[in-house]
């Protein structure tokens, strides 16, 4: 999701009756503004047209402070939309333009069809709802190009994830794995060389790494110059 990951987790007791929830976030300070625009575009659709896109139920913050992602609910009986489904995607978008919205970086992952025929849309919205200056023109273009994008085979979102599949080093995993089980989380700095582009090298041990996040869990999970 370019800014974001997101990923499926057991929903926590009190946010919502399902059983499992969609987490997306990003620790990275610097993408705050993505969240914020996904925010405020999941907000204007449940005020305006629920049932448009899937329900937006929280924040996800980092020590209660900093907020770092969101929680959606999970649709699980949905695919993405292929060419079959160019009308009902073709009425689900229109619903979204009339709310002055423009989804841009359009994609057969950007419908959700449910089993009951019914389709959503679903981040990420990477413009924000208040940029509303060549809309009108995206917009257009937006519709005019689904054909093209349901047609896509494999849709943009299985060619990027073949490529990630492709970069995933199970000894690298394995590496991770065991940074959690000894220190109850893996610090940033890990997460950030494990994602580098064209596949990241992990340059702590287990020991350093023990020592890393130590320091870090003292200083309240906040970075000091030293660190």
């Amino acid at each position: 999701m370019d800014y974001v990951s997101a990923s499926i987790i057991p929903a926590p007791q009190g946010v919502t009756d399902a059983q499992e929830v969609v987490r997306v976030s990003e620790w990275l300070p610097g993408h705050w503004v993505g969240i914020e625009n996904e925010t405020c575009t999941y907000e204007i659709i449940q005020s305006r047209d629920p049932g448009l896109a899937p329900r937006f139920l929280a924040h996800v913050t980092e020590n209660g402070s900093r907020v770092i992602g969101f929680l959606l609910e999970r649709i699980p009986d949905a695919r993405e939309a292929g060419p079959a489904d160019l009308e009902k995607c073709k009425a689900a978008l229109a619903r979204l333009h009339a709310l002055g919205i423009a989804k841009r970086k359009l994609s057969r992952h950007s419908f959700l069809v449910r089993n009951d025929g019914s389709v959503l849309i679903q981040g990420p919205f990477t413009g924000s709802p208040e940029d509303v200056v060549d809309n009108d023109e995206v917009m257009k273009t937006e519709m005019e190009s689904l054909e093209k994008v349901l047609a896509r085979s494999p849709s943009v979102f299985e060619d990027q994830s073949a490529r990630m599949l492709r970069l995933v080093d199970p000894q690298r995993m394995k590496m991770l794995e065991e940074f959690e089980k000894a220190h109850g989380f893996v610090v940033p700095f890990v997460h950030w060389q494990e994602s580098r582009e064209g596949g990241g090298r992990i340059t702590l041990t287990l020991e350093q790494h023990g020592v890393l996040a130590k320091e870090y869990e003292e200083n309240g999970f906040r970075w000091t110059k030293e660190l």
